[in-house]
C-alpha cells in the first residue's frame, strides 16, 4: 500500500493485508468509507478525512488503545454515519484522554447505525462514556467477557450516551448457549438498541437481572429464552420477569419448558387449595368473591401474558413429556377461571405426547401448529 497522499481515494476495502504505519500519509480529503478486516496496522495509519462517513474495523492483528481510539473519534466522530468496531479495543496504557480533565462527549450527530462488539468490558465502558448516541437509530454493543459490575457499568454508560430518563426496552433474550443476555430496544418506528452482555454461568442469570431491575427500564413486553437450560431448573428468571408485571409474549425454547413447568406447578397446587376452599356452585363452577378473585390473579404468573410460543429442537430428548403438557393445561384452565385467558398458543417443531393436542384448542383464543407431530412417549 502506498504511503503517498491520495486525494480521489473515495473507498478502501482490505482484508487480512499489512498496511504500512503512515497509510497515504494520513491524507485522504476525499475517502468515505474505510473498512479493514483482520489487518496489521497501527491506529495513527488509519486516515483522517472530514469526507469519512463509514468506518468499519474488524479483529486487527493488534488491538488499539481506547483512549488513541477516542482521540481520533473527536476528529472524525461528527461525520461518521457507520462505525463497527469488533475486538478493536484495548484498556487505556497511559493518562490520556479518558481519565484527564472533563471533556464533552462526542457528538455522534450524522450516526445512523453503531455496532460495538468485544470481549473486554472495560475499554467498551470507557469508549461508551465519552460519546453521544443521542441521535443515532440503531445501536448493538455486545460483550462477551465481563465481570457482573462491569457490564453493570455498561449499561449505565450506553444510557448516558442516549440521554434517556428510561430504557425503552421491549424485548429481552437470554441465549444460554453462548452464555449472553440481550436487550432489545424499540424507541420509535426503525430505532433500535441491542446491548448483549455475558452471565458467568447459568446460575448467574438472576443476579445479571436482578442487578439490571435498578436500570430505569421501560416496560418489557417481550422475553424469549433459547440456545441452552438451566441444569438445576431454577426458575428464578421467570420470577423476575414476573414481577415486573408488563410481558405480554413469553417465547420458550423446548429445553426451558422444565423450568417453567417448576414455575408454574406451585402455583397450580395453590389455585387447587383455594377451589378446595370455596368450592362450586350449582353450574359446577367456583365460588368467587371479589376478594378471593383477586388472590388467585396474584398467584397467577405473567397475568398479562397474551402470547406462548414453544419452539422445538433436533433432540428429542430435551422436548416437553405428558406431564409437562398436563401441568401447562391446568395452569390454562385455572387462567380461564380467574379471567386472564391466553390469546394465542403456539407450538413448533416438536413430537407431542399422543392425544395432548386437543387439549388446548378450547383454553386458548388461538392455537397454532407449526410441524407438530403427535408420537406415543413415555409419561415424565
Amino acid at each position: 500500500m502506498s504511503e503517498t497522499p491520495a486525494p480521489c481515494l473515495v473507498e478502501i476495502h482490505l482484508h487480512r493485508i499489512s498496511l504500512p504505519g503512515n497509510l497515504f500519509s494520513g491524507t485522504c480529503p476525499s475517502l468515505q468509507s474505510l473498512t479493514l478486516t483482520s489487518c496489521e496496522v497501527a491506529w495513527s495509519a488509519i486516515p483522517v478525512s472530514s469526507s469519512l462517513t463509514k468506518l468499519s474495523i474488524h479483529t486487527p492483528s493488534q488491538r488499539f488503545s481506547v483512549d488513541d481510539v477516542i482521540a481520533k473519534m473527536r476528529i472524525i466522530g461528527p461525520t461518521l454515519r457507520e462505525l463497527r468496531l469488533e475486538f478493536v479495543l484495548r484498556p487505556a496504557t497511559g493518562t490520556h484522554s479518558t481519565s484527564g480533565p472533563f471533556q464533552p462527549q462526542i457528538p455522534f450527530k450524522n450516526m445512523t447505525s453503531f455496532k460495538l462488539d468485544d470481549n473486554d468490558a472495560r475499554p467498551v465502558c470507557l469508549f461508551l462514556d465519552q460519546v453521544s448516541l443521542r441521535d443515532c437509530p440503531n445501536i448493538t454493543v455486545a460483550v462477551s467477557e465481563g465481570t457482573l459490575e462491569e457490564q453493570f457499568a455498561i449499561a449505565q454508560a450506553l444510557v448516558a450516551s442516549r440521554g434517556l430518563p428510561t430504557w425503552p426496552v421491549t424485548n429481552i433474550e437470554v441465549d444460554l448457549h453462548e452464555s449472553c443476555l440481550t436487550l432489545l430496544m424499540t424507541e420509535a418506528e426503525k430505532r433500535s438498541i441491542s446491548l448483549g452482555l455475558s452471565f458467568p454461568g447459568d446460575s448467574q442469570l438472576a443476579a445479571v437481572l436482578s442487578a439490571f431491575s435498578t436500570l430505569p427500564l421501560a416496560p418489557v413486553k417481550t422475553i424469549r429464552f433459547s440456545g441452552g437450560y438451566f441444569e438445576d431448573h431454577d426458575p428464578a428468571p421467570f420470577h423476575y420477569f414476573n414481577a415486573r408485571g408488563t410481558i405480554q409474549h413469553l417465547e420458550l425454547a423446548a429445553e426451558f419448558i422444565p423450568t417453567f413447568i417448576r414455575f408454574i406447578q406451585p402455583q397450580n397446587t395453590r389455585l387447587r387449595e383455594i377451589a378446595d376452599v370455596v368450592g362450586v356452585d350449582d353450574r359446577n363452577k367456583l365460588v368467587l368473591d371479589h376478594q378471593t378473585a383477586g388472590l388467585g390473579l396474584n398467584i397467577i404468573g405473567f397475568p398479562g401474558l397474551q402470547k406462548i410460543r414453544i419452539d422445538g429442537d433436533d433432540f428429542d430428548e430435551m422436548e416437553p413429556g405428558y406431564g409437562a403438557y398436563l401441568t401447562l393445561r391446568e395452569w390454562l384452565v385455572w387462567r380461564n377461571i380467574f379471567g386472564v385467558r391466553l390469546g394465542s398458543l403456539v407450538l413448533v417443531n416438536l413430537n407431542v405426547p399422543c392425544g395432548t393436542i386437543d387439549w388446548f384448542e378450547d383454553l386458548v383464543d388461538k392455537f397454532e401448529q407449526i410441524d407438530v407431530e403427535e408420537v406415543d412417549q413415555d409419561d415424565d
